[in-house]
């Protein structure tokens, strides 16, 4: 939630002080590097985000992760990573989640090509819809 908010440092504060707890935990690998993504730390990012997919079981937002950082590195792999994420958890927040991705780097189109995906999952999800419709107006806090 802190990365949505655009909070990256406490993000990254309560990410690593939560890895010192629980040092194999994908997902808040993955919470870190997506953290030091957004702060321009590409190289702490990418390692992070191997530790993460390195761990046992898929997750999701590990893949997802990894897919902002091809995208945040103009790299077209891209979709692989968010279509693994929809393979690891078939819930419509994960194309959602991917559609915010996409807009934080205002790639506006392939935003809405993933809100659709999520509105198509759960059509009576308000929130998929008002993303789907025009995620170039949306918030940015959303």
């Amino acid at each position: 939630m802190l990365v949505q908010l655009q909070e990256y440092p406490q993000a990254g504060l309560w990410s690593q002080k939560a890895l010192e707890l629980f040092p194999s935990h994908a997902e808040l690998m993955a919470g870190q590097a997506q953290a030091e993504c957004r702060l321009g730390n590409m190289k702490k990012a990418h390692a992070l985000s191997d530790g993460a997919l390195r761990q046992r079981g898929e997750s999701a937002y590990s893949w997802q992760v990894r897919g902002e950082l091809m995208v945040a590195g103009k790299q077209r792999t891209d979709r692989h990573c968010f279509d693994r994420a929809q393979l690891a958890d078939t819930d419509w927040l994960v194309p959602m989640e991917s559609a915010i991705i996409n807009c934080h780097y205002k790639r506006f189109s392939l935003a809405q090509q993933r809100a659709q995906m999520a509105v198509e999952q759960a059509p009576d999800a308000y929130y998929a819809w008002y993303v789907h419709r025009d995620p170039a107006d949306r918030p940015r806090l959303l």
